[in-house]
Parts: structure tokens; sequence; C-alpha cells
């Protein structure tokens, strides 16, 4: 079963629940993982063997978070059905359908995590309540954020240190960062944490990096600390890379369209 989950989603590396560690390791050839009962075997024996209800996450989540909390146990004493719970693997996963709340701090590695909040005009809100009461995700995540933020940054400095731009100011600057949101957008299940840092870009370049674009170069008006920042650190970094190698200095069009889609679900949400 392990084998044709892992040949069907071949992209996935990260544990779908928390996006933060493996969610199995390989000896001889064999697949190894841990199977939670989403629903608990317990209570529904009639579905312990259900595919939807065997998913294969990490042991943090599986054991030491989960446990044999019920998703279907409301706030109330009522339980709910299947239809008010978000499945894991069911639906493509948090990440697909939703952006998390970022408030910038006053340096590239602090920020400030909110709520994972629905993508579309769709009833999730409490879908994802149960999903926050029963992995705390993504509590879990604010808690780790002196983690994520360096993650981010070396991220940020080895894309730009690979960019053929030879002077970055802020256009180019911005260009170049919502390539990288495009690639952590397509990073999600392979690289930890590359949702909460998708989202903590994108938050970066709306608030700091377009804003810098439409200010004229000798005109007063508010600075941009963390652009600032950006242009210190690659004075400081400007060498050869070949972890990015690219064929010309354009990004396409398809992916700055995909990440612009994705900032402007932020802005639209205040």
């Amino acid at each position: 079963m392990l084998a044709a989950f892992k040949e069907a989603n071949h992209h996935i590396h990260i544990c779908a629940i928390c996006d933060e560690t493996g969610y199995h390791t390989m000896r001889d050839g064999h697949i190894y993982a841990e199977l939670d009962h989403y629903l608990p075997e317990s209570m529904y024996p009639h579905l312990a063997c259900h595919p939807f209800n065997l998913i294969p996450i990490c042991h943090y989540c599986n054991a030491m978070i989960k446990g044999k909390a019920n998703p279907l146990q409301g706030s109330s004493r009522i339980l709910l059905s299947v239809e008010d719970v978000f499945l894991p693997y069911r639906e493509g996963g948090v990440g697909s359908r939703t952006y998390l709340q970022v408030r910038l701090g006053r340096a590239l590695t602090e920020a400030e995590f909110g709520d994972l909040r629905p993508r579309e005009e769709i009833s999730l809100s409490s879908r994802l309540g149960g999903f926050r009461r029963v992995y705390k995700i993504p509590d879990r995540w604010r808690q780790r954020v002196d983690e994520i933020g360096p993650q981010l940054l070396k991220r940020i400095r080895e894309f730009l240190r690979g960019s053929p731009v030879t002077a970055l100011n802020a256009r180019s600057l911005l260009n170049e960062l919502d390539d990288l949101l495009y690639s952590l957008h397509q990073d999600q299940g392979s690289e930890p944490f590359a949702c909460a840092k998708m989202w903590w870009l994108a938050a970066l370049i709306n608030d700091e990096v377009e804003p810098a674009t439409r200010r004229r170069q000798h005109a007063s008006g508010p600075t941009f600390p963390l652009v600032e920042e950006i242009g210190a650190m690659l004075w400081l970094d400007r060498r050869p890379s070949v972890n990015r190698p690219r064929g010309s200095v354009h990004t396409s069009s398809a992916r700055l369209e995909t990440a612009r889609h994705l900032r402007s679900l932020l802005r639209s949400a205040g």
C-alpha cells in the first residue's frame, strides 16, 4: 500500500499534515511509515481499512499530537459529519486550499503567523477549525518561526546568488522574488515548511518589495528596511552559484502570473 501511495504521490516527501518533516524512511528497498487512522479505528472499525482513512503521516503528528482524537468531535458534544472536516490527501492538502496570514517583523527573520484561511469563497472555516483542533496547525508553525525565518533567508540568498541579473534594483528584485515564490509553491510537499515560507515571502513582497518599486529614486518618502537588508546582504554575497541554473534573465509569464495570484490572496484579505 505504501509503495502504491509513494508511486502515485512521488512529489510528496514531507508530512502533508505539518509540512515539517519526512513521513517515511526506507531500508533494504522497503518503505516504512506510520499509518494514521484519521477516524479512530476504535470508534469507526468499519473504516479501519478504507484507503481514505489510512493516511501516512509523521510520528509527531500521529502519536505525539493527534493520538486518539476524533476529528468528528466538534467543540460541542454534537458529532460532525465527514463533510464538516478536512480530509488530508483527499482534497489536495491544506496548502492547496488555504493561505496563511503573516505579519512581518523588523528583520527578515522575524514575523508573526496568523490563521490559515480559505483561498476561495467556500465553506472551509469550520473544517479548518477541526484540523487545527486535532493537529495544532498553524499553532505549531508559530512556535518554529525562529527556525523558519533563517530557512527562508537562506533560500532567498541562494536563489538571488544564482540570479543572472547583474544589478538588482527594486523592480528586478520583485521579479526574482516572484520567481522564488512560484518555486516555493511548487515545492510544497517536498521542502520542509514550504507552505509557511511561501506565505511569508508573499507578505514580504507585498509589504516591502512591491511598494519600493513605486517610489521614485530620489523622492523622499517611506523607507523599506527589509528591502535594504536584502540589498546589503547581496553586496556581501554576489558570487556565481550552480544552485539555480537558468537560461534566460527573464522569468516566464506563467510563473509570474501564479506568484502574483498568490500574493493577491493576501492583499484581498486586508
